[in-house]
């Protein structure tokens, strides 16, 4: 069930429904607050859609506190410059 629900967000994606899959993902990650790929699509979307930096290093922050990834926390000091 979990498998399928993730592929309904991400099938939204791959057909350019971009808000829906926003939306989806945003009332998932209400359920399961430390999903990472939630909170990793959630920053792409906030970054490259709607361009609100803001947001987008608000789920990277979220993103690194779970996962201690560097990366995660390098691009959201890139954000800082935006």
């Amino acid at each position: 069930m979990l498998i399928t629900q993730r592929l309904e967000g991400d099938n939204l994606i791959k057909e350019e429904q971009y808000e829906k899959a926003r939306d989806w993902f945003l009332s998932y990650l209400d359920k399961n607050p430390e999903d990472v790929h939630s909170l990793y699509v959630l920053a792409r979307y906030y970054e490259y859609c709607e361009e609100d930096y803001a947001k987008a290093k608000e789920y990277l922050k979220r993103l690194y506190k779970i996962t201690k990834i560097e990366e995660y926390k390098s691009h959201m000091e890139g954000l800082s410059d935006k």
